[in-house]
């Protein structure tokens, strides 16, 4: 590959124009060597998926520890679109890969890959969260074990986002008032089930909700401000 080209890939709705189900996944190409070091754009906007996916993009290295593969679940179904970025561009592969519970129209998603690659994990608003074993030579996903979350029953709060600790151990479920965490190395990861943080009711002005999470390159894992 060229270390000075990037590729740049984000979903895009026209909520004025296309169905609820319409979304499109487009790719721009940019060359950082090009405008006397200042970068240009090659290409912009290529769409590459135009379907019913929904908002989680997750991505992983492949098996060869040089190229990627990207996941995005499709809508009212139970699949994810695998995509491969290697040398020769981005390629959306002809079959998706399944398993576990449908998605809704309208839930809310995020996903994450464990660091090592071994694992993925998919949470839906309404739902609850999946973790799956990932392959990372074919990008395929398998053995779906379903979380449901208790928290879930009580109406107004819905799962926000997923993260694995860096030692691939521990996986963290944002809630809007809640953050679970389970231990992936026990035989009953939901039975492992614990408490680590509850809103406390502050307002500064907005209720200061949990958010989505990411895991940071100095090994910590950061939760986001709902408000």
């Amino acid at each position: 590959g060229n270390n000075e080209q990037y590729y740049l890939l984000h979903a895009w709705k026209d909520t004025f124009n296309s169905s609820l189900l319409d979304k499109k996944l487009l790719l721009t190409s940019l060359d950082m060597s090009l405008n006397a070091g200042h970068g240009a754009v090659l290409f912009k906007n290529q769409p590459l998926i135009i379907d019913s996916f929904g908002y989680a993009l997750s991505a992983v290295k492949y098996g060869n520890g040089k190229d990627w593969w990207l996941l995005i679940s499709k809508r009212q179904s139970n699949c994810f679109f695998r995509v491969l970025i290697d040398s020769n561009g981005v390629n959306v592969m002809p079959t998706m890969t399944c398993g576990g519970p449908e998605f809704l129209l309208d839930d809310l998603e995020a996903s994450c890959f464990s660091p090592d690659g071994n694992k993925f994990v998919h949470i839906a608003y309404q739902s609850g969260s999946t973790i799956f074993d990932s392959d990372r030579c074919s990008g395929q996903l398998s053995n779906p074990l379903y979380l449901p979350l208790p928290i879930l029953a009580q109406e107004g709060w819905g799962a926000i986002g997923v993260a694995i600790s860096s030692n691939n151990r521990f996986l963290y479920v944002s809630l809007t008032n809640q953050v679970y965490q389970f231990d992936l190395s026990d035989a009953d990861i939901l039975g492992s089930i614990d408490t680590v943080g509850i809103y406390d009711n502050t307002y500064e002005p907005f209720a200061t909700l949990f958010g989505s999470i990411q895991n940071g390159p100095d090994g910590k894992i950061y939760i986001g401000c709902g408000n």
